[in-house]
């Protein structure tokens, strides 16, 4: 095992050498992050990271963390994953200049492999973490934002300005993001203080970025109000919100319940995740969530089941008109076990029905390579 990250490896307000992994090799922070205080310093030494130092980059990182290595649209999503770091760590560290053009044409190529990949993306949601969470959110964010603007049958604008603000919502955040994700304990007052501006700092950047569309900027304004009036920054509620942030704060909340974090697996699967949603309309609208839950289905894309005769599987995609027997293709058994070949499996025949959903973990050899292999 290399040796653990140590003070004299990094000085506050440069960016990182290198990337930073926890014990399980999953890249926690991206070469070129900046850590702007002693206190951020202090709590990312305490994390136990350890420095890639061999400099591997994105595009041959081979290593058992579960990079795709330029495999179909998975390894799109992670190569945009990078620029997207690249691009907000400029905003963030003041260079705005060309950065507008650079916003537009990330969340560009982004819709455009939604629109070519739809399926996968969503895939991806669910089991491609192997990025910094700062990097994967706005992405993931921006594929929901997507697939519920052609649902609703968004006008273009319209439907490009919720991707827009999707993806750049926490910008405000973004130095801290990845920090927190992998917190064990809770925020501390100071930590609070920047999460509760961070709506508006989002705002602020992006306007310095030359952002000035008005739905876009006002959904980022109040992406964390929530309907009864116990949201942020100003507590609006009801219709006082307007539908595009009550839009991501359904989005942002269900990516909280499904996406690992520090090493752990998500706390709810996606099925329980809609579910909660649904059930909290005080906070959450109905509206939203039922849309979510008709084009994901009962087993979204990317998740693994529990088969009934003991196989894991991952649900490749969805069979119109019955959502309690989606496509799968089985990649072996708990306990590391795998077939020869990922095998397709009738969900509606009596060995094969799906019995539960499956969190994987990395000690059962269930890794994001291995899922991508039995997708592509």
């Amino acid at each position: 095992m290399k040796p653990p990250l140590t003070r004299d490896m990094i000085s506050i307000g440069s960016p990182l050498p290198c990337d930073l992994r926890n014990e399980a090799g999953r890249i926690v922070f991206r070469k070129g992050f900046v850590i702007n205080t002693e206190a951020s310093l202090k709590r990312l030494l305490a994390m136990g990271l350890f420095p890639d130092n061999d400099m591997v980059s994105p595009a041959d990182d081979s290593q058992a963390a579960g990079l795709l290595q330029g495999r179909g649209p998975f390894r799109k999503i992670e190569y945009w994953a990078d620029q997207t770091h690249e691009c907000f760590n400029r905003l963030v560290t003041g260079n705005h200049q060309q950065q507008q053009d650079a916003i537009h044409e990330l969340i560009a190529s982004l819709r455009e492999l939604f629109l070519e990949h739809r399926t996968a993306c969503l895939a991806a949601i669910h089991f491609n973490h192997n990025r910094p969470y700062s990097c994967l959110h706005p992405i993931y964010s921006l594929f929901l934002a997507e697939l519920f603007s052609h649902a609703r049958g968004h006008d273009e604008d319209t439907a490009r300005q919720l991707a827009g603000a999707a993806f750049t919502a926490n910008l405000g955040m973004f130095e801290f993001h990845d920090e927190w994700a992998n917190l064990e304990g809770p925020l501390d007052e100071e930590q609070q203080s920047q999460r509760l501006a961070h709506p508006e700092k989002s705002v602020l950047r992006l306007r310095s970025a030359g952002i000035d569309d008005h739905l876009w900027l006002d959904t980022v304004l109040q992406h964390h109000e929530l309907a009864d009036g116990s949201g942020y920054p100003t507590g609006l509620a009801g219709k006082a919100i307007s539908g595009g942030a009550r839009l991501l704060a359904v989005i942002d909340r269900y990516l909280a319940f499904i996406i690992p974090r520090r090493g752990r697996n998500p706390s709810h699967h996606p099925t329980t995740a809609l579910k909660i949603l649904y059930e909290d309309p005080a906070r959450y609208e109905q509206e939203i969530v039922s849309t979510f839950i008709h084009e994901l289905g009962v087993y979204p894309p990317g998740t693994l089941v529990v088969l009934v005769n003991g196989e894991i599987a991952v649900v490749t995609r969805l069979e119109t008109g019955d959502s309690l027997h989606p496509h799968v293709l089985s990649l072996g058994f708990a306990g590391g076990d795998r077939l020869a070949r990922p095998m397709p499996r009738d969900t509606r025949e009596p060995p094969y029905r799906i019995r539960d959903i499956h969190l994987a973990g990395e000690d059962e050899g269930i890794t994001a390579a291995r899922v991508a292999d039995a997708w592509l």
